[in-house]
């Protein structure tokens, strides 16, 4: 350009020539940009953020309250008692038709039983039915003293027959008491007649003793006569006191077989009394053990009585014999409230106590998308127990049984749950019982305080 001008020599109109340039910076900005402040560098900000934040994390960890929990491990209970279902008798098991932690409707089949040991328990029920009716028939036979109804079977012959016997015995016994009593009566009757001869004898010995007690004082008998007739005096009064004695013997024995006939009656009458109530009572529970043999022969399963649910099955499977009165399922109510028994290791069981909130969650449902259940501790056992293995095992840490309520429904957080589930007894779970708070940044200082006292020696 300059070289244009240069050769022609003329300036083009509107043209303006550039100024010298200049060391100050502010005579290239725009004149609305020129007046602004400089902007402060990058660097100073960050640091206030920093330093912001860090007195922001001091003060939370200072001034905020976290939870102290104690978390242990368990599984739901109920606090209904089980209910244990178990054949009354030997039974062969067929089949078992459910597991532990199975939820099982009033009237499902449980357990299915082989039809033989029913159909033989059958029989024998009636069979001990039939015997107790001839019993019964028998007694009230005895008692009222007349015939014995007559009943098929051999049950009713035998008692038929221990009847004839019976009252065959007793026609002896009677027979032999009422000869003795006779014979008493005999022998009472023949001192009574020689007692009456002998009184007679005693008054005309006595009338000849005044004779000769008279002739005596006159000096007309001797003295040898006046005792004669004394002695025969005295010898007949002592017959009278023998056949009064014998006379008194028979007597006695006459009441003494009336009171052994009457006792021996009364005996037999209360013992037949007592049999009948007892037999009675008997035929009130075979008759109900009959109507439930029946029921078992026309249905071989154990069902459940109402909604439950299966606590434990046993260990008796397809093909194996279960013994009378043994537990083969045990069930829980369905509609009874709910808790939570959990194992409390013994270091942690100072901070527990009745009273305590408890978070709740189940064992294989994250918290996180399913959420947890609200409880409270109810009571906490001071004794302790051994987990993991018992006792003497290896592993086995000490802890104490602990149980929280809790009611479904209530205080429940629980969401997208799978279909059909529901708490019930077996269900493990996880307890976080809330013992108290602290600030957090004891978080950080506790692990710098331990260490300080474990490098120093301290307690």
């Amino acid at each position: 350009m300059n070289q244009i001008l240069r050769d022609t020599g003329r300036t083009p109109a509107g043209f303006v020539p550039a100024s010298a340039p200049t060391t100050d910076s502010d005579a290239l900005l725009p004149d609305m940009v020129r007046g602004m402040p400089a902007p402060r560098a990058p660097g100073s900000w960050v640091v206030l953020t920093v330093w912001a934040l860090l007195a922001f994390l001091l003060a939370w960890a200072c001034l905020a309250r976290l939870d102290v929990t104690v978390e242990a491990t368990g599984a739901v209970t109920s606090r209904d008692e089980a209910l244990p279902l178990q054949p009354l008798e030997r039974a062969a098991v067929r089949a078992v038709h459910v597991r532990a932690g199975e939820a099982v409707r009033a009237g499902q089949v449980l357990v299915e039983l082989d039809p033989e040991q029913t159909r033989a328990s059958l029989q024998r029920a009636e069979a001990l039915l039939d015997s107790l009716e001839a019993e019964a028939a028998r007694v009230g036979a005895e008692l009222g003293g007349h015939a014995m109804p007559s009943g098929a079977g051999a049950a009713w012959a035998a008692q038929a027959a221990q009847l004839r016997d019976g009252q065959a015995e007793r026609a002896a016994q009677r027979q032999t008491l009422d000869l003795r009593r006779r014979n008493a009566e005999a022998q009472a009757l023949a001192a009574g007649r020689q007692i009456a001869l002998l009184e007679q004898r005693v008054r005309g010995q006595e009338r000849v003793l005044e004779q000769q007690e008279a002739l005596f004082a006159r000096g007309l008998a001797t003295l040898a006569n006046r005792q004669a007739a004394l002695r025969e005096v005295l010898q007949a009064r002592q017959e009278i006191a023998d056949q009064q004695r014998r006379q008194g013997e028979a007597e006695n024995e006459i009441a003494s077989i009336s009171n052994d006939v009457a006792r021996t009656d009364a005996s037999r009458r209360l013992a037949l009394h007592e049999r009948g109530q007892e037999v009675e009572r008997r035929l009130h529970d075979a008759r109900r053990d009959l109507q439930e043999a029946a029921l078992r022969a026309r249905d071989n399963h154990l069902r459940a009585p109402f909604d439950a649910t299966v606590l434990e099955v046993g260990e008796r499977g397809a093909g194996s014999v279960a013994g009378g009165g043994e537990v083969l399922i045990r069930l829980t109510r369905v509609d009874v409230p709910i808790e939570v028994a959990v194992e409390v290791p013994a270091r942690d069981s100072a901070w527990v106590r009745a009273g305590l909130p408890a978070r709740i969650e189940f064992v294989g449902l994250p918290s996180q998308r399913h959420g947890a259940m609200r409880g409270e501790v109810r009571a906490i056992s001071p004794n302790t127990t051994h987990r993991e293995g018992g006792a003497g095992s290896r592993g086995a840490t000490p802890a104490h049984r602990a149980w929280v309520s809790v009611e479904p429904g209530r205080g429940s957080r629980l969401r997208n749950l799978p279909p059909g589930f529901r708490p019930s007894p077996g269900t493990p779970v996880t307890v976080a019982m809330t013992v108290g708070e602290r600030a957090p940044i004891w978080l950080f200082l506790d692990p710098i305080r331990t260490a300080t006292r474990g490098s120093l020696g301290g307690p």
